[in-house]
């Protein structure tokens, strides 16, 4: 098996054609020499020898995983290559979010949060009249100089809140901070969706 991940913009690189696997070193082969082992074991398993602490192990093939793939990519690399499967990380995760354990889920849903926060600050993801303070309202992004989370907020207006009935609420909120609160909700909807299904279930 070969766990291979590759970002683009901090995001999965989506495995789409054969190709991709090809990244040529000094020698003009395709990729190094571990990787040219692992597609060499794909298509003759027999000619490969592979220990496991000391001990020779049969193998029957390899598994490719990559960050995300798509049908026609996945297709493309194991006719190619004689792969015998290709897994994408991203559906792996999905799968185990369907199992549905409470604390597996907590555990992803805060690492998530965190890679969230750590790539949207390095792009530059930044949100005007919206902070994010460790520490205060569980590090939930909130209103500029409040500690009013944009997540009750937008939990308020499914609820049927008007902009009007939320700034009476909150007499030291102005049309402006929600005009920051609704661009957040927008451009991180797994985000607040997080924080309102863990509210809704505390």
């Amino acid at each position: 098996m070969k766990c291979w991940l590759e970002y683009q913009k901090y995001k999965y690189l989506t495995l789409e054609n054969k190709d991709q696997l090809c990244h040529p070193d000094l020698s003009g082969k395709p990729g190094k020499p571990a990787f040219r082992l692992f597609l060499k074991a794909a298509k003759s398993p027999q000619s490969v020898t592979v220990k496991c602490k000391g001990k020779k192990v049969d193998i029957s093939g390899s598994i490719l995983v990559w960050g995300r793939t798509i049908e026609s990519g996945s297709l493309d690399v194991k006719s190619y290559y004689s792969i015998h499967d290709v897994i994408s990380t991203e559906s792996v995760v999905a799968d185990l979010v369907k199992w549905e354990d409470a604390e597996y889920k907590k555990l992803i849903d805060q690492y998530q949060l965190w890679s969230d926060q750590l790539f949207n600050g390095l792009l530059g993801d930044t949100h005007p009249g919206i902070e994010m303070t460790a520490g205060v309202c569980g590090g939930a992004a909130c209103l500029a100089g409040t500690r009013i989370p944009v997540w009750i907020l937008e939990q308020y207006r499914r609820s049927g809140a008007s902009d009007a009935e939320l700034l009476h609420s909150y007499p030291g909120l102005r049309a402006e901070d929600l005009v920051h609160a609704w661009a957040y909700v927008r451009s991180h909807r797994n985000e607040i969706e997080r924080y309102i299904r863990e509210n809704e279930a505390a």
